[in-house]
């Protein structure tokens, strides 16, 4: 007997090994036979015969003869099928001579198993998603997950999941934005004394009790800047908002649409000159302090203080007293005199000033204050004005051997 070389090709052979035997990848002794005359007619999937005249081979697919000379098949497969296993089953559904097998499976059960529990779900095949039902951990392990996602390794850039060109949804259905969240959220819930690390393109971090005891809750603009920390706006049209409030990053707030607050409080923008644009205390809403002209402070309601303090004070023992702007000070009528004139533009044609003699202004003045009594001199009044220049006091007759002391305030 010649000796002869089989060659299968590897489409065929896999349907070899798909219809032979009782399970899938399994054969059940294949026999070769040799023959001087091609085979025909019926046969059995057990065997494949080679024409020793002819190098012609055949083989036994599906019941029927079919040629698989020179590593090229031939013939006609009718059918072939998969022996269902492990949920998974295939068919040639259609007589061809070119014979592929399409896989389907229905998960109804377990096929993934890691550690004994199952990973099991099917298809949706409405929505095209795959749904990952819930199974009850087992042997008390020490943590227990829905859906465990790790990072790989040996990228540029190694990411767990990533999700492109859509949204995701937390315990909502995702519409307008990248991650919508149902229900109340816990971010950082542990308990943190230190600070979250910075981020060149900035975020917000959320960590709790960063004071150590205190149980704060702590928000965090991680981008290292004094610029602009926090901002509070709200949508008042399509393409419209409205600024509320904003901090900066040094700790000056803004309220009422202030963007680069000055002060450590800036309350609304421009110039405004009502109560609306103030500070309201409680319900009364006549307790209000706002701005009402430029450079004046106002309150439509009483106002009580434990002491009043003007922003300037004035001392000064010449003739004409020297004052500035000052709204209030400290001058003197001379030995001699009836009259000072005190300079001093805090004084309008409207200024209310009030002189008072005071006997105890000598260290401030550097001077001796006359002790005469008002019933000899006569009390000091204002006797002139000029708006913002001076105003004049005077008295009925002159001091004798010492200057008068007197105090004055501008009210207006």
């Amino acid at each position: 007997m010649r000796a002869c070389r089989l060659y299968i090709p590897a489409a065929t052979l896999l349907s070899l090994l798909l219809s032979w035997g009782p399970a899938v990848g399994q054969v059940s002794n294949p026999q070769v036979r040799f023959v001087t005359t091609d085979p025909s007619g019926a046969c059995s999937p057990s065997y494949i015969t080679v024409n020793t005249t002819t190098k012609n081979e055949m083989a036994c697919i599906s019941g029927v003869w079919a040629s698989i000379n020179g590593g090229g098949a031939g013939g006609t497969v009718t059918s072939v099928s998969v022996v269902s296993a492990n949920g998974l089953g295939g068919t040639v559904a259609t007589a061809t001579t070119t014979p592929a097998i399409t896989l389907n499976t229905s998960v109804n059960a377990p096929v993934l198993a890691g550690n004994g529990t199952a990973i099991a779900s099917g298809i949706d095949t409405t929505g095209g998603g795959l749904t990952l039902p819930t199974y009850a951990a087992t042997g008390s392990p020490s943590a227990a997950y829905g859906l465990k996602v790790a990072a790989p390794s040996g990228g540029a850039a190694n990411h767990s999941a990533m999700f492109t060109n859509g949204n995701v949804g937390i315990g909502a259905t995702p519409t307008n934005y990248r991650l919508e969240v149902g229900g109340p959220t816990l971010i950082g819930e542990f308990n943190s004394q230190t600070r979250p690390a910075s981020s060149a393109v900035g975020g917000l971090a959320v960590t709790w009790n960063y004071g150590a005891g205190t149980a704060d809750t702590d928000l965090w603009n991680i981008y290292e800047s004094a610029a602009t920390s926090f901002r509070f706006m709200q949508k008042t049209g399509a393409s419209t908002h409205t600024d509320l409030m904003t901090i900066l990053g040094a700790g000056q707030v803004g309220i009422g649409g202030n963007l680069s607050p000055a002060t450590l409080l800036n309350i609304g923008t421009g110039t405004p000159t009502t109560s609306a644009s103030g500070i309201q205390f409680g319900t009364d809403s006549a307790a209000t302090l706002y701005r009402s002209a430029a450079s004046t402070v106002k309150t439509d309601a009483g106002f009580v203080a434990a002491s009043y303090a003007t922003g300037t004070n004035c001392s000064s023992s010449a003739s004409p007293a020297v004052c500035a702007a000052a709204p209030a000070g400290s001058a003197v009528i001379a030995a001699a005199a009836t009259n000072v004139v005190v300079n001093t533009t805090a004084v309008t044609a409207n200024s209310q000033i009030l002189v008072t003699e005071d006997q105890g202004l000598g260290t401030k003045l550097s001077v001796t204050c006359n002790t005469q009594s008002l019933l000899v001199l006569g009390p000091p009044r204002v006797t002139a004005r000029t708006a913002g220049t001076s105003f004049t006091v005077a008295v009925d007759v002159a001091p004798t051997a010492n200057p008068l002391c007197f105090g004055f305030q501008i009210v207006n």
